[in-house]
């Protein structure tokens, strides 16, 4: 052929054809797919944790409420007050946070569950402008000594506590 002729195409293989059809099928599919099935999923604050309801197979339930010595008459938020001059007043720097909770009835339960304990402290909290609450345990001298510290079996942590400086929960 000559500098100015043009070639006839070749014919195509049929199952390339097809395979290339395929391929742009598969993919024209997952777009789709991708369109409809994306959703955007909202994202919790990493410190707001409800305490847990008891654990499948323990028939022993957590009291309602605590008694009324471990809850002021005013809630939760008198308690909380109440907790920061206590935590002031000890000399301890360190505690372990158990829990941040946004409702209630879940720090209720976790306070109930160790009733009387005097070691247990609630600290008002804010989780993305709502009210929550801190609840730790014990003071500790040093962070080490909070570490090595073990709150009672009877709050049935999912989780371990860590240890925080009480500083951290003044106003």
């Amino acid at each position: 052929m000559g500098k100015g002729e043009a070639e006839e195409p070749a014919p195509r293989d049929g199952k390339a054809l097809l395979s290339a059809g395929g391929l742009v099928l598969a993919v024209a599919a997952v777009f789709v797919l991708g369109a409809v099935l994306h959703r955007e999923v909202p994202v919790a604050a990493p410190e707001a944790v409800d305490v847990p309801a008891p654990v499948a197979g323990v028939v022993e339930p957590l009291p309602a409420a605590p008694p009324a010595a471990d809850v002021a008459p005013g809630g939760l938020a008198e308690r909380a007050q109440a907790d920061l001059g206590r935590a002031a007043a000890d000399a301890g720097a360190w505690t372990l946070q158990l829990v941040v909770a946004c409702q209630e009835e879940g720090v209720q339960r976790l306070l109930g569950a160790a009733a009387g304990d005097e070691r247990l402290y609630v600290f008002p909290r804010e989780v993305s402008g709502r009210a929550c609450w801190a609840v730790t345990w014990g003071t500790f001298s040093s962070d080490a000594e909070a570490q090595a510290a073990s709150p009672p079996p009877a709050l049935r942590l999912r989780e371990a506590p860590r240890p925080r400086a009480l500083s951290s929960f003044a106003p």
